[in-house]
């Protein structure tokens, strides 16, 4: 399994464990960082090098892969609404997130990966 994904795999298991631990700036961050790294995977298998910035990881899989076809339009919004949700969590003292939106960045994270793995050929 190529590293992106490793990673990927690793931070959606710390944002499951924190959802049962009802971590919910954490669960938002760590389903963030799974989405983030299984769209590096993708960037790399099709002969790009990722952003070193999380916009321009976002910007970059927006347009070549998003945009020529090779995963949906939904992958790359996810993408954005993690991270937002992700900044949210991070940098707003006022936010407050509850269960429900803690589940749904859980399964946009898990949709994500699956989908990043079967595109590059590491299913399973």
């Amino acid at each position: 399994m190529n590293r992106y994904l490793k990673l990927a795999s690793e931070f959606l298991d710390h944002a499951k464990y924190n959802l049962d631990g009802e971590m919910f700036r954490t669960v938002l961050d760590r389903a963030y960082y799974s989405i983030h790294y299984a769209a590096q995977a993708v960037l790399v298998h099709h002969g790009m090098k990722p952003p070193k910035s999380h916009h321009g990881v976002i910007s970059v899989f927006g347009t070549e892969v998003v945009g020529k076809g090779i995963m949906d339009a939904p992958f790359g919004r996810s993408l954005r609404e993690a991270a937002k949700l992700r900044d949210k969590g991070t940098y707003s003292l006022e936010a407050d997130f509850d269960r429900e939106v803690a589940e749904a960045a859980v399964r946009d994270a898990e949709r994500f990966l699956e989908e990043a793995r079967r595109v590059t050929g590491h299913v399973g």
